[in-house]
């Protein structure tokens, strides 16, 4: 997860396969979503309901849904739903890169 959270969906479509959603409410009071994609199924490993800490295991990267290869597919959302840049969204938080070995 990349923030603390409360996971909202964890379902399976055609195009995003195994994914779930958090919803983190920052300490000035807005929201935001993030979505993780592609998991396989058994490798999802929280419900809906459950709260979650920055940097805590939620699934494995998968291949589901409309996907070519196993990756992690990160989006960021804002609170109507507006996508927004992950890698700015994570650097404006004081994120940083951990290197490729990660």
């Amino acid at each position: 997860a990349v923030a603390d959270g409360v996971v909202t969906e964890a379902p399976w479509d055609n195009a995003s396969g195994f994914y779930v959603v958090i919803r983190h409410t920052m300490a000035d009071g807005s929201r935001y979503y993030s979505r993780y994609l592609h998991q396989w199924e058994s490798g999802v490993i929280v419900g809906v309901g459950q709260e979650v800490k920055a940097g805590q295991q939620i699934g494995a990267v998968g291949n589901s849904g409309n996907s070519t290869g196993a990756h992690l597919h990160l989006e960021i959302h804002d609170s109507n739903g507006t996508p927004i840049s992950p890698s700015h969204w994570l650097e404006q938080r004081g994120a940083v890169f951990l290197g490729e070995g990660c």
